[in-house]
């Protein structure tokens, strides 16, 4: 349903902190529309170079990231929004919008949302982005430079931030494969391929079956 994936390491994520820690920020509800426009109630960055610049940091992250692209096998990343949370404020319930402006300068649909932890967890207190799953309710709260990818389609909150600040990085990504289900098989595939490779590095006929495999089904799949 959801995965997690470290993007950044420590110093780098430290690093990307204090650059993300020193943008501008204004009131996040012109970015949300209906029903999730009302519940939210956090800070976003306005537009500046800097925070283009590090948009294209987080974007390409992502494009070299090998779990996170064979987890949403993307097709367009959105323009990310960088929001701040402090004491008292929180995004309730909601489901993302089923378009989102794309960094290739049109709309795209959202299929897979992301969000990228930046603040220290031990620097505020709340602030879990809560899940609502079909048996069960899940609250994340991963450390600075982490990532949790999950269906857009998955009613989500961040809960109100008790103390502290809280800094992330939300985007939105169309997939070439726009069922959920069959990027799971595909990803799930793709870790098999992976571990048979450590496994049986000089069996030449078995990777080559297996990479055959891997990508035949990832054409028939995608669109």
């Amino acid at each position: 349903m959801f995965q997690t994936f470290t993007l950044f390491d420590a110093k780098q994520a430290a690093a990307l902190f204090e650059r993300v820690r020193a943008l501008t920020y204004s009131g996040g509800k012109p970015s949300a529309s209906g029903v999730a426009a009302l519940r939210k109630n956090n800070r976003q960055a306005q537009w500046c170079p800097a925070r283009d610049e590090i948009a294209g940091q987080v974007i390409s992250a992502l494009q070299q990231h090998p779990h996170v692209l064979a987890w949403t096998h993307p097709r367009f990343f959105s323009v990310p929004i960088f929001n701040l949370a402090g004491e008292g404020e929180s995004y309730g319930e909601h489901v993302d919008m089923a378009r989102m402006a794309g960094m290739h300068g049109w709309p795209m649909r959202t299929d897979i949302s992301y969000t990228l932890f930046l603040a220290p967890p031990e620097s505020y207190e709340g602030g879990a982005l809560r899940f609502q799953l079909p048996y069960r309710e899940v609250a994340v709260k991963l450390p600075a430079g982490s990532l949790v990818l999950y269906p857009s389609t998955l009613v989500h909150e961040v809960q109100p931030v008790t103390r502290g600040e809280r800094y992330c990085v939300a985007g939105w990504i169309e997939s070439m494969v726009h069922s959920g289900a069959r990027r799971d098989l595909l990803y799930r595939l793709s870790v098999h391929c992976a571990k048979m490779a450590e496994r049986h590095p000089a069996d030449d006929v078995l990777l080559n079956d297996m990479t055959a495999l891997l990508q035949g089904f990832i054409k028939e799949l995608a669109q």
